[in-house]
Parts: C-alpha cells; sequence; structure tokens
C-alpha cells in the first residue's frame, strides 16, 4: 500500500498504484508505493506526464534512506501532472485532446516502531558480537604465531615441506580441526628429517592446545549462551511486533480540464456555440502506511473532491450545415466539422476510501519487483452520478537507487447508480490496461525489507 517509491502511490510520488483518472473526479490513486525523489513519468494509457519532487524539512534534515533507522522523520513534496483528459484509445479513436492539468503538494511524518524497545534487545547483543569477535581474532592470532614460528624453523633444505606450509598457513579459513589434520599429513608423507618430525609435532600439540583452551574458554561459552538467549528474545519480539514503520501523510491539490463544451446552436454566431470552458476541482487527502516485517506494504487512505464538470462528457464529431444566398442569388451550401463535448454542467462533492497492497520482492542489490493490488470507492453527492468501485492491479520494476522504473497495470470499475430508496443498479464497465514508465533521478525511501 511504495516507496518513496517510491512509487507511487502512497503520497504518491510515483502513484503508480492504480492512477487511473486523474483530472476531473478523481485524486491520484494509490496509496502505498514511496518510491520517488526526484521523478519524471509517462503514462502511456491516460496519456499524460508527470513530474515529482521530494524534499526535507531541516536544515540537517534526513529522510529513510540517509537515516535508516531513525525514530521519526517529515518530508514535505509537490507533483505536477499534464496531458489528455481522455485516455489513448478516445485519443486515437475520436481526436480529441483534451488539455488537463493537476498539482499537488503533501507532508508526510513517517517513525520507526518500537525502536526503543527494539534497540533495548539489540544494543546488549551487539556488544556481546564485539566481545566473542575479540576472543575470536586472538584466537587467530595464536593460530598465525605458531605457523610463523614453524615456517622460520624449517630449514631451507626441506624446500618442498616449506613450502606446502607456507601454502597451509596462507590458506587458513578458521578451521583449525583441518589444519591440524593437513600438518599430520605432512609429517607422514613430506617429513625427511628428525628435525623437521620434531618441529611439526611440536606445533600440531601447541595448535591443539590452543584449540583446546578456545573451546573450553569460560568466558566464551558464557557470551555465546546469552548471545543465543537474547537472540531468542529477539524472535519473540519480532513476532510479537510485525510492523517496522509507520507513515502518515496528508495530500492536497487542484485539477483543470480545458473542455471545448457545446451547449446550443447559436445560429446568429456559430462559434459561440463552442466555448472554451475551464472545468476545476480542489481536493484533500489523509493517509497511513504500515511496512511490515516481511515485504509487505499496507495503505488506507480517505479524501475528499469537490468538483465542477460535465456529467456524460464524451468528444463528439458535429457537422454543421449551413446555407446561404448571396448577391447574385446562387445558393451557397457550406459544412463544418467541430469535435466537441456535451454533457450537463453540474458541482459535485466525493468522499472516496482507498487502499492497497504492495508486495515487493527485491531480485538484486539495485532491483526490486512489485505486485500492488488496490481499490478505490467513491461516494457522490449528486443522486444522478454514479457511486463508482475501482479495483485494479500493477505489476512492475523499479531501482531504488535510481534509473529506470516501468509497468502494467489492469483495472475494471463498476458504477452504483441509486434507483430509489435503497434500490441500486450496478454496471461494469471493460478492463482497462496501461503502461506507465517513469525515470527516478533521485530516491527518498528504501523499499527493501526494513530489518533492524
Amino acid at each position: 500500500m511504495k516507496s518513496w517509491l517510491i512509487c507511487t502511490g502512497l503520497i504518491s510520488l510515483l502513484t503508480l498504484p492504480g492512477q487511473a483518472q486523474f483530472m476531473q473526479g478523481a485524486a491520484p490513486e494509490g496509496v502505498s508505493s514511496l518510491i520517488g525523489g526526484k521523478t519524471v513519468s509517462l503514462d502511456v494509457n491516460k496519456t499524460s506526464l508527470r513530474f515529482d519532487y521530494t524534499g526535507k524539512f531541516g536544515k540537517n534534515a534526513k529522510g529513510i534512506k540517509n537515516k535508516p533507522y531513525s525514530n521519526s522523520y517529515l518530508n514535505w513534496g509537490l507533483s505536477l501532472i499534464g496531458g489528455n483528459n481522455n485516455n489513448i484509445a478516445q485519443l486515437i479513436t475520436k481526436g480529441a485532446f483534451t488539455p488537463s492539468g493537476n498539482a499537488s503538494a503533501f507532508v508526510f511524518w513517517g517513525k520507526t516502531l518500537n525502536q526503543t524497545s527494539r534497540n533495548q534487545i539489540l544494543d546488549p547483543l551487539l556488544n556481546i558480537n564485539q566481545e566473542l569477535k575479540k576472543i575470536d581474532r586472538q584466537f587467530t592470532i595464536d593460530i598465525n604465531t605458531e605457523m610463523n614460528r614453524l615456517k622460520n624453523a624449517l630449514v631451507s633444505s626441506n624446500a618442498s615441506l616449506q613450502s606446502k606450509v607456507n601454502a597451509l598457513a596462507n590458506g587458513f579459513d578458521g578451521n583449525l580441526g583441518a589444519l591440524i589434520l593437513d600438518l599430520r599429513d605432512l609429517r607422514q608423507t613430506d617429513v625427511q628429517t628428525a628435525g623437521a618430525t620434531l618441529q611439526l609435532d611440536q606445533t600440531i600439540n601447541r595448535l591443539t592446545d590452543i584449540e583446546t583452551a578456545h573451546r573450553d574458554n569460560r568466558e566464551r561459552l558464557e557470551l555465546r549462551e546469552r548471545q543465543q538467549t537474547i537472540q531468542q528474545e529477539y524472535r519473540d519480539f519480532d513476532r510479537l511486533n510485525p510492523y517496522k514503520r509507520i507513515v502518515v501523510y496528508a495530500r492536497a491539490g487542484t485539477s483543470a480540464t480545458k473542455y471545448k463544451f457545446y451547449q446550443t446552436l447559436n445560429s446568429q454566431n456559430f462559434s459561440r456555440s463552442f466555448t472554451d470552458t475551464l472545468f476545476n476541482g480542489h481536493f484533500g487527502e489523509i493517509g497511513v502506511n504500515l511496512y511490515s516485517k516481511s515485504y509487505l506494504i499496507w495503505g488506507l487512505a480517505a479524501g475528499l473532491i469537490r468538483n465542477n464538470t460535465l456529467q456524460g462528457a464524451a468528444p463528439e464529431k458535429i457537422i454543421i450545415e449551413r446555407t446561404a444566398t448571396d448577391a447574385l442569388g446562387q445558393t451557397i451550401n457550406t459544412k463544418q466539422e467541430v469535435t466537441a463535448y456535451q454533457g450537463r454542467y453540474i458541482q459535485y462533492q466525493q468522499v472516496y476510501i482507498k487502499g492497497d497492497v504492495v508486495g515487493l520482492l527485491p531480485t538484486s542489490e539495485r532491483g526490486t519487483f512489485a505486485i500492488n493490488p488496490f481499490f478505490r470507492y467513491a461516494h457522490v453527492s449528486d443522486n444522478t452520478l454514479p457511486s463508482s468501485l475501482r479495483i485494479g492491479i500493477n505489476g512492475y520494476f523499479f531501482n531504488q537507487k535510481g534509473g529506470f522504473l516501468g509497468g502494467l497495470y489492469i483495472e475494471r470499475t463498476y458504477r452504483f447508480t441509486s434507483v430509489n430508496g435503497n434500490t441500486f443498479s450496478v454496471s461494469r464497465l471493460g478492463l482497462d490496461f496501461g503502461l506507465r514508465a517513469s525515470f527516478l533521478f533521485s530516491t527518498v525511501f528504501d523499499t527493501a525489507r526494513p530489518n533492524p
């Protein structure tokens, strides 16, 4: 419910989830793809271009990516969308380009959940790990000291043996038991002098003593026991606290669409029959997102839109035929073709709720696939307008460190029209497919799994 996507979405820096119709009657869809920072996006189906920018409050403010596990942070952002109000199919079949735009601003506050309690568990664990590293480091130093002593003790006449001892010392990987076995094999197969045999025996004995002392080290055993206890405590804590991060945001904006509006035919002045009319709307939205311990982001948002627009607006080609008689009494017939919108001018208020979930599948250090089902239900105050439920799913790939982001989406809309009282008629619209491509110049949100 990504990114900052993130993607969009959520505070919809990219608003990938369910962008849908963004100009009239709908704020940008999706609530959880906080992926973005500075981005430019193209929606082929919606024939629109989008720019996003995310900033930080305060001179030394840092977003999630800069300070992954800070307790809280506060950021702001701007989004601009411009393009055609119709989808690409209408643009191709009707030839109707209707300029539209959307501008919005948002602020979002995020907090890493249970950070204090988590640190109270993890800090002692980190200290134990440091102490164990010191003990293991001394263990390795003691082994290297014995191997160097052996190399220096071997005379040059045992060149083959000396070379093999050097190889064992240089290739030591921390497995002391294997090293001792290799030295015993050399003693059986490569020793040519009694002196070399003595040196190998002494080294093997000292390494065996080092191994025994390390294995039975009381301090090390106590630290290991405490380490296992704390690790189990953290696993229990993690199981009881499935959510790692919360983001709360508020967004507000305005949209406008310029229709060539056909109201009534003016026989005295045909040009006045088709007026370029600007329809606008304003919207506000609040939402919340939860980042789970797994690769899931959940989101829920609610909003309000106040709009003025055309009911049933659709681009139509209108042919106007005119007949006139000139000074010589000849009849002149002319035809004029105009693409314009008809419809009833209305003002209405729409309340909506929307939600989604983003499932992330990191495929490498830089790239991530995401599956994003979403829904949006909108109730309209005007009884002559239908309420609607839009459901859909996005699938996309993005690069967390900036670069190309692309994806496909599919959505379907159901409309509920009041017949009388509590009776409604339901109509199902066809499936809507789309392709969206973006380029991320920088990202604010690291949408990888938020492990501590």
